[in-house]
């Protein structure tokens, strides 16, 4: 498998984990999962921690809810 998510981030797997690939400038760091589960949660946490938009909880809601439907979004390409 290997999914393109977004500019920053791609999936990859082999028969026993799944791998979550983020770049960083120049550089990639690689985050190993065993749940697609897990990498959904880790995505949806780095990018609403990146967000310095967000002020009120309901604001958080929202944008938990638009990053879950863009990596569905991906997942059903």
């Amino acid at each position: 498998m290997n999914i393109k998510i977004n500019a920053k981030y791609h999936l990859t797997s082999d028969s026993k984990q799944y791998i979550l690939h983020k770049k960083k400038g120049k550089n990639e760091t690689k985050t190993f999962f065993t749940s697609i589960g897990s990498v959904v949660k880790s995505l949806i946490n780095d990018q609403v921690k990146e967000n310095d938009k967000i002020k009120t909880l309901k604001q958080l809601g929202k944008k938990i809810d638009e990053y879950a439907e863009e990596i569905k979004d991906c997942l059903h390409k």
